[in-house]
């Protein structure tokens, strides 16, 4: 099994899958977490994937939150071909590692073939995590350094939240459900 396995093995019948990425640190497993419980987790870096689903609005969401630590980083494009969507979090405390989050952004949206690459009309919902410190930069910086607009993706949204602060997160989830419901969904890989 291992590293190998399509998210297409995770995915229920009706679901949406929903890549959750974001580099450590940046709160992707904490949101995640906050989405499906309503609290806030103490977590460690995520080494592989968790998944978990969340319903919202009557769409049941597939989450798999891969780890955004350089070595598991590469796992991201694998599961990319079954996903209906992204969310891509980030730390907006840290303008330094916004520039990190950048190259792996684009790099995750510019591949050689569809195989390995997001595709455009897949909709990106930005977390601008950490708006609760004191250092955090606005969504609009955020956008600037992330060079959002000179990747290839048609739709995407930047929505300033806390990890400690579920409705922050649900106008974001809210957006992103808006944008699914109005979509078909991706037939996951692998099936007939």
């Amino acid at each position: 099994m291992g590293a190998c396995m399509s998210a297409s093995h995770f995915r229920h019948a009706g679901s949406r899958g929903v890549l959750v990425l974001g580099l450590d640190g940046a709160g992707a497993t904490t949101i995640l977490y906050q989405l499906v419980l309503g609290k806030r987790l103490e977590t460690i870096p995520t080494l592989g994937l968790n998944q978990e689903s969340v319903t919202v609005d009557g769409l049941e969401l597939e989450c798999w939150d891969i780890g955004g630590l350089d070595q598991v980083r590469t796992l991201w494009r694998q599961y990319s071909r079954d996903a209906d969507a992204v969310i891509f979090v980030v730390d907006s405390s840290d303008v330094e590692r916004l520039k990190l989050a950048s190259t792996e952004l684009a790099s995750l949206y510019k591949g050689h073939s569809k195989r390995n690459s997001i595709q455009h009309d897949r909709p990106l919902l930005i977390f601008a995590n950490k708006q609760d410190t004191p250092t955090a930069v606005s969504t609009q910086q955020v956008e600037k350094v992330l060079k959002v607009n000179y990747i290839h993706v048609d739709t995407f949204r930047i929505f300033p939240c806390s990890a400690n602060n579920r409705e922050s997160l649900m106008k974001g989830i809210n957006w992103l459900v808006t944008e699914l419901k109005g979509r078909s969904p991706v037939r996951p890989h692998g099936d007939a």
